[in-house]
């Protein structure tokens, strides 16, 4: 049998519908069929094995069949081939005469679901660019990425390929195999290039891949220098040229050379900085490597660096043919931190326990390398153990310096400093060295007038008019002493200590903390002291009075410390205690808090505050608590039985309000506003139901005073009048109610 027509043949106007979507099998007992039609048998998916053995078939149409995968005997003499949609796998091998016109994969002929494809010794299919460009536009329009698929093709030989096109045909394929030589219709650049050769392989552009494996090319001669732009004092670069050669000149011999020069200013390198000479910069000829040795002397210079092509050994009647591309490369001098890149810092004090001193460059743009080298007075040396922090950033590193114990040999402290030495990795020359004034301490000894002057003249002062009071205190103390003791600290009490600090001058006071006898932070203890930046209190305290650490005088400005840690046994934050701290951005609690009331207006005015974590032992928050503060997320935890009224007054920053669902008091179930109901007394928002935004002014009567994307919390009897209302910005404006009783 020679011919075999199953489907619909259009051709012969047979129609075996009868037999549509059967399997099959046995096909290949017909060795010398010549002809097969399967066109519509949309059940049959496989007949490789069958088709394997047909060498003589000359004819294949499978249009509308269900096949998903193809291969015919190897030399068979196809001339026509009319492959389905559904195909995903292709086999051509030995097609000697199946031209592009007898092809069609799929009705686009593209090809459009094939994403494996194999294709050996088809001289027509092989010398075809456009069979395959045609094939992964089509996948492309069909989403199919290259991801998803494989091509294996031997002996191509496509010609008029554009440099970008190969890119993106190869570009990420899963698997690529190619044999034989491409000729590209433009000389690529340096970049195109440095792409061809990721995807293709990196000798694809030499001579000898020719006729060995897969060889690029150009259609005319050309040379291409490639390489860094820039090259840094202290290193090494590559410079490589690719040589472009015509098939047709391939059995021509050409040599290469390399060179460099001072750059010279041509009309399109107007903006080179160009010099004649530059020590320590040398060019291998051989190896196309260019070495700036690193020099205190050296300033930035730019070279070119030259390759040449020319035939050699031509024969009579050639034509000879040369070539030369240059690039010009800066060479720069590395940069290195200057002193006002570096910061140093650490405690003024060393006392028993362990400091830690650390460094940081500010400029992460410095290019040359530098060594970091810990140094300290000689007065302390042998007195304390340095160990570095280990840290993987470059441009941060540290110690941790503790006192040995009986270091001090009775000595009460010593004067001396802390800090670091920069130099540069490359010659050891110095960059600068910074340090801290530092004082090593007894242990008992817990701050000198050297270490904080404004606290010890403070805390001085309270000495001697308590001893003035009562000479039983303090009775270690003379008026010639220049320190403070941890035993003294353990003699203050709140009282004696009263509002001494109030409008002073102090810096620092984390000394405070060891300050046990103190139980209170009383009414303006710390008021209006401008230039404090840090300070730590007693674990004893229970209470933070009124303007405590607050602006209470406006003539006097805010105090400048950032974070403020509130310890365990503080079970009150009374009225206005932090109230103008308008650098105050973080507020930390202890891990055990038992902390009960925030009173009235105690965060009021804290601009740079977003965020309070209110612990869940809080059961009162007061009127105002942040009234005009940069207050952005809130939450009311389960523990909170009452709410002030306009605690979020003018905080037109507000972004989100959270009630724990655990809370009692507070969340609700029946639904009012957008699935929230304020609670059992009936207290909703606003008469309609639209969300207005704070920041973009302030709410009306009839709004519900929420801030953008806001999830306002249910809200039950016990919430105040008006606890979110957002007061009006004039007068009269402020009778408008965010909360409305409707009983």
């Amino acid at each position: 049998m020679r011919r075999l027509y199953l489907g619909d043949h259009t051709k012969s106007g047979i129609r075996n519908t009868g037999l549509q979507g059967t399997n099959y099998s046995g096909l290949g007992s017909l060795a010398s069929l010549e002809e097969l039609d399967i066109t519509g048998f949309t059940g049959l998916k496989d007949i490789g094995a069958d088709l394997v053995k047909l060498n003589y078939l000359k004819k294949f149409w499978a249009a509308e069949s269900g096949l998903t995968s193809i291969r015919f005997a190897d030399g068979a003499p196809l001339t026509e081939v009319v492959l389905p949609d559904s195909i995903t796998t292709v086999n051509f091998s030995g097609l000697t005469k199946l031209e592009l016109s007898g092809l069609r994969l799929g009705e686009d002929g593209g090809g459009k679901n094939v994403t494996s494809m194999t294709v050996r010794n088809c001289p027509t299919l092989q010398s075809s660019w456009q069979f395959f460009r045609k094939w992964h536009d089509a996948r492309v329009t069909n989403n199919i990425p290259n991801s998803e698929c494989t091509l294996n093709v031997s002996n191509i030989s496509w010609d008029g390929v554009s440099p970008d096109a190969l890119v993106e045909f190869g570009a990420g394929m899963k698997s690529l195999t190619l044999t034989g030589f491409i000729q590209l219709s433009s000389v690529p650049d340096a970049g195109q290039i440095a792409k061809i050769q990721a995807i293709y392989g990196k000798n694809v552009f030499d001579k000898s891949s020719y006729g060995r494996g897969l060889f690029i090319t150009a259609n005319s001669p050309k040379i291409v220098i490639s390489g860094p732009s820039e090259l840094l004092d202290g290193s090494s670069a590559e410079y490589t040229a690719v040589t472009f050669i015509p098939v047709a000149e391939m059995h021509r011999e050409f040599a290469v050379q390399y060179s460099m020069s001072p750059a010279s200013i041509s009309a399109d390198d107007s903006n080179i900085f160009v010099s004649n000479s530059r020590e320590g910069l040398t060019f291998n000829r051989s190896t196309h490597v260019l070495t700036a040795v690193e020099d205190n002397e050296n300033g930035d210079v730019t070279v070119r660096i030259t390759a040449t092509m020319r035939s050699v050994n031509d024969a009579e009647g050639d034509e000879p043919i040369s070539d030369s591309s240059y690039m010009n490369v800066t060479v720069r001098r590395k940069t290195y931190p200057t002193e006002s890149d570096l910061t140093v810092t650490g405690p003024s004090s060393i006392s028993g326990s362990t400091a830690r001193f650390t460094w940081r460059c500010d400029n992460t743009a410095v290019t040359g390398e530098f060594d970091v080298e810990f140094v300290m007075s000689d007065e302390f040396k042998g007195k304390a153990d340095v160990t570095p922090i280990k840290s993987d950033d470059k441009f941060y590193g540290g110690v941790t310096v503790t006192q040995i114990d009986g270091a001090m040999s009775g000595e009460t402290y010593i004067n001396g400093y802390c800090g670091f030495k920069f130099t540069k990795k490359y010659d050891g020359s110095e960059l600068c060295t910074k340090t801290i004034d530092t004082v090593m301490m007894d242990p008992n000894i817990l701050l000198t007038q050297d270490t904080n002057p404004e606290v010890f003249d403070i805390l001085a002062g309270i000495i001697r008019t308590a001893r003035q009071n009562d000479p039983t205190v303090f009775i270690d103390w003379d008026d010639g002493r220049t320190y403070i003791t941890l035993t003294d600290a353990e003699e203050f009490t709140t009282s004696m200590i009263g509002t001494k600090f109030r409008r002073s001058n102090i810096k620092t006071f984390n000394e405070f903390a060891k300050f046990t006898n103190v139980t209170e932070i009383i009414d303006y203890m710390f008021a209006d002291c401008s230039q404090l930046e840090q300070i730590e209190i007693p674990a004893t305290v229970t209470s933070i009075g009124r303007y405590a650490f607050g602006q209470n005088d406006n003539g006097y400005e805010a105090p400048k410390f950032t974070d403020f840690y509130i310890k365990d046994n503080v079970t009150i934050i009374k009225d206005y205690a932090f109230s103008n701290c308008q650098n105050l951005t973080n507020i930390t609690f202890g891990r055990y808090p038992r902390l009960e009331t925030i009173s009235s207006n105690a965060f009021q005015s804290c601009m740079s505050l977003e965020k309070l974590d209110i612990p869940n032992t809080v059961k009162t928050i007061g009127n105002g608590v942040f009234w005009f503060s940069g207050i952005k997320t809130l939450h009311i935890p389960a523990s909170v039985t009452s709410i002030g009224s306009g605690i979020i007054a003018y905080c037109s920053t507000v972004e989100t309000i959270t009630v724990d669902p655990d809370n009692t008091e507070f969340y609700g179930s029946d639904s009012v506003v957008d699935g929230k109901r304020i609670g059992g007394r009936n207290f909703i928002l606003a008469a309609n139901d639209t969300y207005s935004n704070m920041s973009s002014g302030w709410d009306k009567r009839g709004t519900v005073c929420t801030c953008g994307s806001t999830i306002l919390p249910d809200i039950t009897e016990s919430l105040c009048y008006n606890s979110f209302v957002s007061f009006g910005s004039t007068p009269e404006d402020n009778n408008n109610d965010g909360l409305h009783n409707q009983n």
